[in-house]
C-alpha cells in the first residue's frame, strides 16, 4: 500500500518577440498525480511563468528545451533593453545581475 507521486509537466508559450515587454514567457503547468496501488487518489496542478531573463537551467528538459529555443541571447538583450527603457527595470529574481546577464546574453 505505498503512495506514488508521478509529474508530468505541460507548457505554453505566451506572446511573442512584438510582446516582448508585455508578456513574452513559457507558462509551465506541472500535474502531480498521486497513485496508491495503481489508483489514482488525488492530483495537484501547480503552474509559473518562465521570462526570457529568468534561469530555466532547473527546469525538466522538455521546458530546458523549449526556453532554450525561445530566449536566445538576441531576445534576452533585447528584453532586458526595452525593459529598463520601458520603466527602468532591471532583474533580479534570476540571481544574476544585468551586467553578468548581459555578458551571456553577448557570449562573453
Amino acid at each position: 500500500m505505498a503512495i506514488e507521486k508521478e509529474s508530468t509537466y505541460d507548457y505554453e508559450v505566451v506572446g511573442d518577440e512584438s510582446t516582448l515587454t508585455k508578456g513574452y514567457g513559457v507558462q509551465v503547468r506541472r500535474t502531480d498525480t498521486f497513485t496508491e496501488d495503481g489508483v489514482e487518489i488525488s492530483n495537484a496542478i501547480h503552474r509559473h511563468v518562465i521570462y526570457p531573463h529568468m534561469d530555466w537551467s532547473s527546469e525538466p528538459t522538455k521546458i530546458k528545451s523549449v526556453c532554450d529555443a525561445l530566449f536566445t541571447a538576441e531576445i534576452i538583450k533585447k528584453y532586458l533593453a526595452d525593459r529598463k527603457a520601458l520603466d527602468g527595470w532591471e532583474p533580479n529574481e534570476s540571481g544574476l545581475g544585468q551586467n553578468e546577464v548581459l555578458d551571456e546574453a553577448e557570449g562573453d
